[in-house]
Parts: structure tokens; C-alpha cells; sequence
């Protein structure tokens, strides 16, 4: 198998501010990936990126870009090859959405003189893939914050760097923009064949897309590696130490730990309609104890699930409720555990 040369790499690089976040810390950026950097928030992950972008100095080691230290590059010459995208909210008032997707050309052209055929056709692809094309004489303060999003992604893509760094690009967007900036993320570097590092503190997203994660855990330490291959080893609850709540292995998301409450068994139903039946009931607190058909506890409440009639039959006490919906076999409980 060959493995290409790595386009950034980092030797024992310790980054912070007065202190160390992480310290002697090695890594690779290969081309074509897409690399999650994964954290709680405080834990340093806008450093690191402003780091590879020089945009804050690293405290010891050094960070190659194509072979060269990244402290022998002028600025310029760095804008060619990283392009950053970061959480603040832009206010840029009497600008078009495609004026500011033409900035990403200032390192390849002056823009004094506007754009010439090749430059402007660089423009309309970066808009194409963001989907933002039919909004490009919009202004920019007038847009949505997922709209507003998709055009500094665009100005990026336009920029033509080998690598783009951002940071939090789902922050501040409903979940129908968080997925489609997601599945933009995906598609660039499927098609442009680019190399993306995006900080997160939503694990679910990363495990959506990144091909690698950087995980900054709570001792200061990293891990990374593919995400399947980290959750097989049952390193990431370890590594971000989160209170109150633990890994599910199965569902690939963290969840909360509550107090045990009253034990429920619970019976019947395909594999969707049990798994949300015991959702919701786990999520008021309820301790759920998977049934076997025709064997039922005499000693706790039981629920029969008939998802053809979508209907829940709740058994507590010696009587029988008929619950049409979820909340109605909630009310229920609720009702029948004051008592």
C-alpha cells in the first residue's frame, strides 16, 4: 500500500497561551480528508486551528506545510495554501453574497481590476457547491445564519487552498442548516479532492463525517484516529471524562445518566417502535427491562407494544390502559405513580 506524504505535520507541538493545552503532540493532515477536532468547550481547539493558520504562534515543535515550516511562509505565500473559516459572526454591511466570494481570488489575483474569465469562473463553481449561486446579488447582512455560512464555506472553496481550517461551522444553525452545511463539507472534499480540519464539540457530527478525529480530552492528551476504530476500543469516554453521562456504544452518541427509576418491562413492537417506546421512557427516568413474550414479571408494570394498531397496552396493578401514542402511555405512568 502506498501512503502519500503527509500536506501538514506536526512534531511534539505543545500550543497554548501562558500554559500548554496539549504538549509534544505529533500529527498528519493527508490530502482528500476530513478531520474532526473534537472537544469540550475551553479545551483549546480554536488555538490549535489559529496555530496552523499563524494566526497565533505555537509554543514549542514545529508544523510543516508541503515539507516547509510553517514560520518560513510570509503571509501571502500561506494564503495560498490555507484558507480559514472561524465561528465569528461577520457583520459586512453593502456587500453582495458574490463580492465576498470573490475576496477568496485576492490571493491569486488584484482585485483592483476585477476578475478575469478564469478567476470569475473559479467564483461561480465555489457558488455552485454551496448552493448559494441564486443568492449571489443578495447582501450579505440580509442572509440567514446558515445562508451566511454557506458564503464564507464558498469564499474558501473560491480561495483554492489545499486545506481548509474551520472552526465550529455548525455553531449558531437550526438542524436543517447543520446538515446541509455537513453534507456541503462532504462534497467538497469529495469533488475538489481538499483536505478539511473542523472543530467541534458535537461528537454526532464528526461521527457523521470526518474520515480521522482529533479528541482533546479533559488531561490535556489527544487521541485520534477513525471514529469507528476509536469507539470499537472504547477509548472516547475516557478521553473526554464527561460527567453525567456515558457512551452508548451501539447508538454512537453520548447519553445522560439518571437516577434509576421505576423498572417497566417491556414487550413487543418492531425494532423502531421499541426503540422509541424506550426512549422516551428512559428520558422520564423510567429503568426499562426488555420482555420475553409470555413471560412477564407479576412484579412490575408491563407494556405491550402493537405497532399495527399503533397502540400501547399499559399493565399495572392488575388493570389494563389502552394507550393510543407514546404521550398518552406517559400521562399515564405519570398519573399512575402519584398515587
Amino acid at each position: 500500500m502506498i501512503i502519500d506524504s503527509p500536506l501538514v505535520q506536526g512534531i511534539k507541538v505543545s500550543f497554548g497561551h501562558q500554559y500548554d493545552i496539549l504538549s509534544d503532540f505529533n500529527f498528519e493532515i493527508y490530502k482528500g480528508e476530513m478531520i474532526g477536532l473534537v472537544g469540550q468547550n475551553g479545551c483549546g481547539k480554536t488555538t490549535i486551528l489559529k496555530a496552523l493558520a499563524k494566526l497565533h504562534a505555537h509554543r514549542t515543535g514545529d508544523i510543516l506545510i508541503q515539507k516547509k515550516n510553517i514560520s518560513h511562509y510570509s503571509s501571502e505565500e500561506l494564503a495560498l495554501l490555507v484558507s480559514v473559516v472561524l465561528t465569528d459572526r461577520l457583520n459586512i454591511p453593502n456587500t453582495t453574497v458574490e463580492k465576498i466570494v470573490s475576496l477568496g481570488r485576492y490571493p491569486h489575483t488584484n482585485l483592483w481590476y476585477g476578475l478575469d474569465g478564469p478567476n470569475q469562473a473559479v467564483v461561480n463553481e465555489a457558488l455552485h457547491l454551496t448552493g448559494t449561486a441564486q443568492i449571489r446579488n443578495n447582501y450579505f447582512n440580509e442572509l440567514s445564519d446558515g445562508q451566511k455560512q454557506k458564503v464564507l464555506i464558498a469564499k474558501a472553496i473560491a480561495q483554492e487552498t489545499p486545506l481548509i481550517l474551520m472552526d465550529e461551522p455548525t455553531n449558531f444553525l437550526d438542524i436543517s442548516s447543520r446538515i446541509e452545511i455537513l453534507d456541503i463539507l462532504k462534497k467538497i472534499v469529495k469533488q475538489k479532492k481538499i483536505s478539511i480540519l473542523f472543530s467541534t464539540h458535537d461528537w454526532e457530527a464528526a461521527l457523521e463525517v470526518a474520515n480521522r478525529v482529533w479528541i482533546v480530552g479533559s488531561n490535556g492528551k489527544m487521541i485520534y484516529g477513525l471514529p469507528e476504530d476509536l469507539i470499537l476500543a472504547r477509548k472516547l469516554e475516557s478521553s473526554l471524562n464527561l460527567a453525567n453521562f456515558k457512551f452508548d456504544y451501539d447508538k454512537g452518541k453520548f447519553i445522560l445518566l439518571r437516577q434509576a427509576g421505576q423498572s417497566i418491562q417491556l414487550f413487543g413492537g418492531n425494532e423502531l417502535f421499541y426503540y422509541w417506546t424506550k426512549h422516551a421512557l428512559e428520558k422520564e427516568g423510567y429503568q426499562v427491562v426488555a420482555g420475553q413474550r409470555g413471560q412477564p414479571s407479576s412484579n412490575l408494570p408491563t407494556i405491550n407494544i402493537d405497532e399495527v394498531r399503533n397502540s400501547w397496552q399499559l399493565a399495572w396493578a392488575g388493570e389494563i390502559y389502552d394507550c393510543p401514542s407514546i404521550d398518552y402511555l406517559l400521562k399515564w405512568l405519570d398519573h399512575l405513580s402519584d398515587k
